[in-house]
């Protein structure tokens, strides 16, 4: 049975208009029985199942669904009610530490240097004409 038939039967099942001679071809297809078997069975045990999100996922829910008023629009982020994780504020603490320490030791290392160049160990003389040109 084509894939063509098998969305002509399902459309017939949900309700959806569709040309009678296609819907009789459909009919006449090897595996249409079986199809549409399948079909009335799935729509029977989707009907069925009673399963639904509980009353506190609802709760929860619901302040991040609904449209934001104009006053909380303008709530700036500062101001949020935001509790961060303790390990996570922990791991902030110790990069910007971190950072802070190795910032003032390059820091450090600079002011530290001495005052004149260093002394060279060789000299490199050229000579216009004859090493360059």
């Amino acid at each position: 049975m084509s894939g063509e038939s098998n969305e002509l039967l399902s459309a017939f099942l949900d309700g959806e208009e569709v040309d009678p001679r296609e819907l009789y071809e459909a009919f006449l297809a090897p595996g249409a029985r079986e199809a549409l078997r399948d079909f009335i069975l799935l729509r029977a045990e989707i009907a069925g199942d009673a399963s639904f999100p509980s009353a506190e996922f609802y709760r929860r829910m619901d302040p991040m669904m609904r449209p934001k008023t104009r006053e909380e629009r303008k709530t700036r982020w500062w101001r949020m009610n935001v509790s961060v994780p303790a390990p996570a504020l922990a791991a902030l603490v110790v990069v910007v530490v971190g950072l802070a320490i190795w910032l003032g030791a390059g820091k450090l290392r600079l002011e530290g240097g001495a005052e004149a160049p260093p002394v060279p160990d060789r000299i490199v003389r050229l000579v216009p004409g004859e090493d360059w040109k």
